[in-house]
């Protein structure tokens, strides 16, 4: 082979090198390219879900209850736990009038174990072991007295002079001039029925009128929001309501006619709420809603819907179920759920037009982009749509499927591109 020949073939064969190279090249960047592409696509698995329709209202608490007011002046002292359903006719308090005499009750109490004794034919060994313990006392008091004294601390030594007569008194009572030691059961039966009716004349007692859960606060709205009131409500006062916490404690002070207390019927509770037009439009009386309030979630009906003074929309909601606690309160928060729909759920991000097709980008077994119409559409909010699984199962309905993989935010995505 000549030199001429020889220098033709070897710039052919480097060009076919660079031809060569240049497509390994192009090659590489193809895939390093198609390779950062998928890796910036955002793909996410179908799943079932729930689709929630809701109104986000503080409501006003409307209870069917029954204020209890006083029927005596003095001390109260209740005799239920507050928040407690209690039945008809249980005792809720007693009032008492005036100072209670504490030596009373103490004879009363002495009394009874001194009869019970003679009832059961026990020897004295009761009563003497009440004197040993109230010499115990007396010789204590002395002693305190004693060092008070020396300490010149005088400010507290009447009061330990009356704890000491106390005791002297209570030793007499037993075991002294005024003892009850040799009388019978019958004179001591005397003394009881006397000493008691003297108590008993000094507190009233106060009884459930009806049953239903027991409350010790009156937040002044009881003659108000009334259930009779449920289809006259205005808007600006409903505005001005609180929760109040006007709290009667035991041993507090009450005079006669004043509120100590009420009875609510915890099987029925309304809820008030202001909504505006569009929000009225979701809710129809007579439909069941879900309401949550905090963790709680329970069901109501709507009840009434109307316009009020003002020409704002009210609505109320009738809540039937016993577990639900409001006796404390009457506004809350609520999350009132009108609509709720389950199914193939599918974020709005994914989803565009094609010839008005609303669809998504759905990728395929070889990892390319195909195209699905979304069909048998349940419902939809701004941030997902629902499709009826059930419907698209049973007619066999071409659309997405549960766990496809979906390309989230498919604007630059054609079909058939390779994804992956």
């Amino acid at each position: 082979m000549d030199k001429r020949k020889k220098r033709k073939y070897k710039k052919r064969k480097i060009k076919y090198n660079y031809l060569i190279i240049l497509g390994v090249i192009a090659y590489i960047f193809v895939k390093l390219s198609n390779n950062m592409i998928s890796h910036t696509i955002q793909v996410e698995t179908v799943e079932y879900g729930d689709l929630v329709e809701s109104i986000n209202k503080q409501g006003v608490i409307i209870k069917d209850e029954q204020v209890i007011l006083s029927q005596g002046e003095g001390n109260i002292d209740y005799l239920v736990q507050e928040g407690k359903r209690i039945p008809k006719n249980k005792k809720i308090a007693e009032i008492q009038n005036g100072e209670i005499n504490l030596q009373k009750k103490e004879k009363l109490d002495t009394i009874n174990r001194r009869i019970e004794s003679i009832k059961s034919n026990r020897n004295e060994e009761i009563l003497k072991s009440d004197i040993q313990k109230i010499d115990m006392t007396t010789k204590r008091l002395r002693e305190e007295i004693k060092t008070k004294l020396m300490n010149s601390d005088i400010e507290n030594i009447e009061n330990l002079k009356g704890e000491l007569l106390d005791s002297i008194d209570k030793k007499s009572l037993i075991w002294g001039e005024k003892s009850i030691v040799g009388k019978n059961i019958k004179t001591l039966e005397e003394e009881k029925f006397k000493i008691e009716n003297e108590l008993n004349s000094s507190v009233k007692s106060v009884f459930a009128q009806e049953s239903g859960v027991i409350s010790f606060n009156q937040d002044e709205y009881e003659n108000i929001l009334k259930v009779s009131s449920i289809e006259d409500l205005n808007s600006q006062y409903l505005s001005t309501v609180k929760n109040k916490d006007n709290r009667i404690k035991k041993n507090d002070k009450v005079e006669v006619g004043e509120p100590i207390g009420k009875i609510i019927n915890n099987h029925i509770w309304y809820i008030a709420v202001v909504i505006d037009e569009k929000e009225n439009s979701h809710l129809k009386i007579g439909e069941d809603v879900i309401v949550r309030k905090g963790e709680q979630v329970f069901n109501a009906n709507v009840r009434n819907l109307y316009k009020d003074e003002n020409n704002k929309n009210i609505s109320v909601l009738e809540v039937n179920e016993e577990k639900v606690d409001f006796y404390d309160e009457r506004i809350c928060d609520f999350n009132i759920i009108y609509r709720q729909v389950s199914g193939i759920k599918i974020p709005k991000n994914a989803v565009f037009k094609i010839k008005e097709k609303r669809g998504v980008y759905i990728l395929s077994e070889t990892g390319s982009a195909v195209f699905k119409e979304l069909k048998s559409i349940l419902g939809e909010n701004n941030e997902y749509i629902v499709l009826d699984y059930l419907d698209i199962k049973k007619n066999r309905i071409d659309t997405i499927d549960l766990y496809d993989e979906l390309i989230i935010n498919p604007k630059n995505i054609k079909e058939g591109q390779k994804i992956r």
